[in-house]
């Protein structure tokens, strides 16, 4: 009898401790489902220590130029507006000589809209290493852009698209001094980053869409400059813009 209450009384306990866990869980679930920035904002407190800025009025890094050990010739941090904050782009070419005719690849990193940045990538990769095939991209004979744009909470949709055009209206305008071929123009994009290209493909082939943008210019680039642009994960970013 003694071993039968105990083990009844264990078995409350546990059901009192897994009605309880189900009770937590739901109100987390409920409370993400009504405020979602609050998970977003204990996110970036993370990514972000210390106040450091989301959306940087001046690039983490100054600007420079190097050749890296692998010969990959590199320019971190070039301004390409004034527009919004975090208007920074790096550029990547196999090597010091610029005036070699290559293909442009123009690369547009993941992280939900809330994070994520074009030296270290999409923070909700699976091993937060998602540049890791820049260089081979690049030793293969492209040029490659990395292009920074702003962040959520401060900025929402469609802030990143209009930053997106004023970066390639850039490129195309300084493409003699930056050595690079706009007129062979690869797009590519991861997440968040495959959501704006998609988006920018529809701009730059669809008048009709294009005029539901508040651009703050005209695109300078054409569809018929554009090679190919191939989205990556593209369905994991989509609802950051609601």
């Amino acid at each position: 009898m003694v071993q039968k209450k105990k083990s009844k009384r264990l078995w409350k306990v546990l059901g009192l401790t897994l009605a309880s866990l189900i009770g937590l869980f739901s109100l987390l679930a409920g409370a993400i489902a009504l405020k979602p920035q609050l998970v977003i904002s204990v996110i970036q407190s993370a990514m972000y220590p210390n106040g450091k800025a989301i959306n940087p009025t001046e690039p983490l890094n100054p600007p420079s130029q190097q050749v890296k050990e692998n010969g990959i010739y590199f320019r971190n941090d070039i301004k390409y507006g004034s527009t919004y904050p975090n208007s920074f782009l790096d550029i990547s070419y196999p090597s010091e000589d610029t005036s070699v005719d290559r293909p442009t690849i123009i690369y547009f990193h993941g992280g939900g809209f809330f994070g994520g940045d074009k030296a270290m990538g999409d923070p909700l990769a699976a091993n937060n290493d998602s540049n890791y095939l820049f260089d081979k991209l690049v030793q293969e004979g492209y040029n490659l852009v990395n292009v920074n744009y702003v962040l959520v909470p401060e900025y929402h949709f469609p802030d990143p698209i209009i930053q997106m055009n004023e970066a390639v209206n850039y490129l195309v305008a300084h493409q003699k001094e930056l050595g690079l071929n706009m007129n062979k123009v690869i797009f590519f994009g991861q997440s968040a980053g495959a959501v704006m290209v998609g988006q920018y493909g529809a701009i730059l082939s669809n008048p009709d869409y294009r005029a539901l943008y508040p651009l703050t210019q005209d695109p300078k680039l054409t569809s018929a400059q554009v090679q190919a642009m191939p989205p990556f994960k593209f369905q994991a970013a989509i609802w950051h813009w609601t």
